[in-house]
């Protein structure tokens, strides 16, 4: 084989390693270009995006965190620092605060913490839908003022009817999305008004 040859021969063989080493240089760097959603939402917090160095990602079941360093209002790099994210119906959204440090750990007590405070949020909601089916009956007479609970109604149909509109607000409380929640919570505004007028015996 002529020398020719051979280099015709080599010629593709050396095109695509560089086309390799390309690639794998780029995707590396830390340009916008290349961002993913995690990235994304990170930069769209810092006062300077385009700066942004980004390390190590942990992702968990809806979590994540991120390792990054970006330069703050003075023009310095304020130092490297964790954030984390979760994942909501649009898309990765950095919380507020920065983690010490992220692990799958740190990932599941971020994911326990959010899921007691919801039921604490969940069941202060509900009191609140209870108390205003209650004041209903208060402004009523039908029940006394210091009443605790809607089964202190007498029993028959405007209890039922209480109970049904209780389970309307815990729909609007159980839905998945905003605007499933704002449409039933529309609905549990409009039944609360229709229990101002519902005949009870």
């Amino acid at each position: 084989m002529t020398t020719t040859s051979v280099r015709a021969a080599t010629q593709p063989a050396r095109i695509l390693a560089s086309l390799l080493l390309g690639a794998a240089m780029l995707a590396g760097c830390d340009s916008a270009l290349f961002d993913d959603p995690i990235r994304q939402a990170v930069r769209a917090t810092l006062k300077d995006p385009d700066s942004a160095r980004f390390g190590a990602v942990v992702q968990g079941e809806g979590y994540a965190c991120i390792r990054y360093n970006a330069r703050n209002g003075f023009g310095g790099y304020a130092g490297e620092s964790w954030a984390a994210l979760r994942m909501e119906v649009n898309g990765w959204r950095v919380l507020d605060g920065d983690v010490p440090t992220c692990d799958q750990g740190s990932l599941r007590q971020l994911a326990a913490r959010d899921k007691a405070q919801a039921e604490k949020n969940k069941a202060a909601a509900a009191e609140v839908a209870e108390g205003q089916i209650k004041a209903v009956f208060v402004a009523r007479g039908l029940l006394p003022r210091d009443a605790l609970y809607l089964h202190q109604l007498p029993p028959g149909p405007c209890r039922d009817r209480a109970y049904w509109v209780r389970a309307t607000a815990a729909l609007a409380l159980e839905a998945k999305d905003a605007a499933t929640r704002e449409a039933v919570t529309r609905r549990f505004d409009q039944e609360l008004l229709e229990l101002t007028t519902f005949p009870c015996p």
